[in-house]
């Protein structure tokens, strides 16, 4: 696995960012354990969400010509990525996080990813697209991110809030980098 080196030797760290608390979780930990952590606690408190990059997608960007909702024009999930995601769920599962309400880029490797956690039902938010293409368009959209998480927070109720991404929108949120696959307790 690519990705899968680097993950394996990140330690769970915290560190504040822009006023975010930050708790990046190692993926690929080879646990079978079905205790919960205390991140996945955190998530059911009103003030964190978990915030992900999509899995493993090859290459960088898109098509000039791609099209939302017509996965064929844009970069999508390989097997791999695919099987990632489905092992990121069940690796959610096994930590105690077995539901949530879950948001996604419209891009379909975001779609994909979402879907593949198996964590409920997935419902798209234009504010978690990809601004890769119009870096321009980097601070209209973190603020849209941001004020889409506030709102969504206030109205989550108990069920862990989980947001699938792009790198460019999660560096820009949490000034964090993270690799296909990874999360972020923000």
């Amino acid at each position: 696995m690519g990705h899968s080196q680097s993950v394996n030797r990140r330690q769970l760290l915290q560190r504040g960012t822009a006023g975010l608390s930050l708790a990046v979780l190692p993926l690929w930990v080879q646990s079978q354990t079905q205790q919960s952590e205390p991140w996945v606690s955190r998530l059911s408190r009103p003030d964190h969400v978990l915030l992900m990059r999509h899995a493993l997608a090859p290459g960088v960007g898109d098509p000039a010509d791609f099209k939302h909702g017509k996965c064929h024009t844009q970069r999508n999930l390989n097997e791999q990525g695919r099987a990632q995601a489905n092992r990121i769920g069940a690796w959610l599962k096994s930590r105690g996080l077995v539901q949530a309400q879950v948001f996604t880029s419209p891009w379909c490797r975001c779609v994909d990813t979402a879907q593949g956690l198996g964590l409920g039902p997935v419902m798209v938010e234009s504010s978690l697209g990809s601004f890769f293409g119009n870096p321009d368009q980097q601070a209209r959209q973190t603020q849209a991110l941001s004020a889409f998480v506030v709102k969504a927070l206030g109205r989550k109720g108990n069920l862990p809030l989980v947001l699938v991404s792009h790198h460019v929108n999660i560096e820009a949120y949490t000034g964090q980098v993270l690799d296909s696959g990874e999360m972020v307790v923000v």
